[in-house]
């Protein structure tokens, strides 16, 4: 997830001039004045569900909110908001207001930004003497259970972009780095963080499973002798028939005949039953199944009932 403030985008700018294509980009532009603006992107397949917040009830605030779902009643709300250092009350009410919504309708939640409060020390969790707005902000957070995890400064020497959570214990790896380590025309420092979150266990599949322990396979053999002695021919066709079936069959629209390497040819296989008979008997049983979904067991246990018109097969296919 990437969170920017002061973005100073508005309706002339397209997402994909922004970001790669594979992000989801979620912004609040400002409509009637330059400067400004926050975006949130989350890149695709981050969850299993993504969708911007409207809160439209708030409008003192600058902020862009994002519903993020990894399953059936998994929803975190992740914000980003600016607020500018000008701020009058107004914005403390929708501040706190917003936070109470936020707290009843989601169980889990991020916000992130620029707040420009440069009164706090939050490395000794003191209001700096006179800062009054920072005050009654520290005491908004506290009343809401939020956890700031931002110590150091971000813009001189002043932490003016925080990290807020309700789940402190999901947050990790909390760094601060230059803006110019990636390239960015910023005169703040960027935050980087881990977020972790549990996502939903797959769907199980369900397959079959075989009980070779209780087969009878010696009763199988008996079986499979006594059809392959009366005709091999028939019994190869059937195998024949069946293979053909599993196997796709191939276009002839992109096939290009190679020429050959030599004008010798071979003008008989000699094939011995034994030797397919060995092949099957080398056969690994705990492998997967083949193409054929023919188990690799079933293969080796009726090895001497089949190689007969395998072989038949072979020579003759």
């Amino acid at each position: 997830m990437i969170f920017l403030t002061e973005t100073w985008l508005s309706d002339k700018h397209l997402d994909k001039e922004i970001l790669p294509h594979n992000y989801d980009v979620f912004r609040v532009d400002r409509k009637h004045k330059t400067g400004g603006g926050v975006l949130i992107a989350i890149k695709e397949l981050s969850f299993t569900e993504v969708k911007q917040v409207a809160i439209d009830q708030y409008p003192d605030l600058e902020i862009v909110c994002v519903e993020c779902s990894t399953g059936k009643d998994k929803q975190t709300l992740v914000a980003c908001c600016y607020r500018p250092p000008n701020s009058t009350q107004n914005w403390f009410l929708s501040f706190k207001e917003f936070l109470k919504w936020a707290g009843r309708a989601y169980e889990k939640i991020i916000i992130t930004g620029d707040f420009n409060f440069p009164k706090i020390s939050w490395s000794e969790s003191a209001v700096i003497p006179g800062g009054e707005p920072e005050y009654l902000f520290y005491n908004t957070l506290s009343d809401h259970y939020l956890s700031q995890l931002v110590y150091i400064p971000t813009r001189e020497q002043n932490t003016l972009d925080l990290l807020l959570t309700n789940m402190p214990d999901n947050i990790a790896n909390v760094d601060i780095i230059d803006s110019s380590t990636y390239n960015l025309f910023s005169d703040h420092k960027c935050i980087l963080f881990e977020f972790t979150q549990k996502l939903p266990a797959s769907r199980k599949i369900r397959r079959t499973t075989y009980d070779y322990k209780r087969a009878d396979f010696e009763g199988m053999n008996r079986a499979l002798e006594t059809f392959d002695s009366s005709n091999a021919q028939e019994t190869a066709n059937l195998f024949n028939y069946y293979f053909n079936s599993v196997f796709l069959k191939e276009s002839d629209e992109n096939y290009h005949p190679v020429p050959p390497v030599s004008n010798e040819s071979i003008t008989e296989i000699i094939l011995e039953q034994c030797e397919v008979r060995n092949a099957l008997n080398s056969l690994n049983p705990n492998k997967a199944f083949g193409p054929d979904n023919i188990p690799t067991r079933l293969l080796k246990e009726c090895a001497s009932s089949i190689a007969p018109s395998l072989t038949y097969l072979l020579i003759n296919r």
